[in-house]
């Protein structure tokens, strides 16, 4: 399948290696809107303290040379950081990228589990609440708005493929920031998958649902999203 005409570079060609996702609906960038304010406080800011109270006093060649190659590290570390997409699409969706070379992950809406779509509030307190292994993909717990949702658990296996009857069935967990509340972003999953021929009652309550503002307290976890975490190992208390 031929990849929409607002694909480019890197991103049209992992869509183009997934010709079962169908049409591009829509692309969610991870920026927050207090990138650039933050970009500018970071790069310009820290500087001009390190000169105040800096010694020795660097000349004006020093700092200039020194504050050029700190905005462009600063730069760099934020842009690669800010650069995971959303990609939505008829039949699934295509997130990243998650190496170096660019390449993004893929999920069909079948193995998603649609009842553990969320819309979170306070998105960055994830960082607090020892939230490990999360798939691959993901975007950094940063700004204020975001989704999380995870796989349909399966059974982990041993070597001979034979399940392991004591262990939890595990799952897929992604969050992704988003740069406005999230609802819109919801809405448009679930049109999707309403069109894949999902049912509605098992996303309805995304829908439905106002966002979940995240404590940041570990033991919080799995009481504010148990459709995600309660049968994964996490502690709820």
């Amino acid at each position: 399948m031929t990849a929409a005409p607002h694909l480019s570079g890197k991103l049209a060609q992992n869509f183009q290696e997934n010709p079962w996702l169908g049409t591009v609906r829509s692309i969610e960038p991870f920026r927050p809107r207090w990138f650039l304010t933050g970009y500018i406080v970071i790069a310009v800011g820290l500087p001009i303290l390190l000169k105040i109270f800096g010694d020795p006093q660097p000349t004006l060649v020093e700092y200039l040379i020194g504050e050029s190659i700190y905005l462009f590290s600063v730069g760099l570390i934020l842009w690669f950081a800010f650069r995971r997409r959303l990609v939505i699409c008829d039949h699934g969706l295509l997130f990243g990228p998650t190496t170096v070379e660019e390449r993004y992950s893929s999920l069909v809406y079948d193995d998603l589990d649609i009842t553990s779509l969320t819309k979170i509030k306070r998105f960055w307190r994830f960082g607090t609440m020892n939230v490990q292994w999360l798939g691959n993909g993901s975007s950094l717990p940063w700004g204020t708005w975001g989704i999380a949702f995870r796989t349909l658990p399966v059974k982990a296996k041993d070597v001979r493929g034979h399940p392991l009857s004591a262990t939890a069935p595990w799952a897929d967990i992604y969050i992704f920031g988003t740069r406005t509340e999230p609802s819109e972003v919801v809405e448009k999953i679930c049109r999707a998958m309403a069109d894949h021929g999902l049912p509605e009652a098992l996303y309805a309550p995304a829908l439905r649902e106002p966002p979940v503002p995240l404590s940041g307290r570990k033991k919080d976890l799995v009481r504010q999203l148990p459709q995600i975490f309660a049968d994964q190992g996490f502690p709820d208390s």
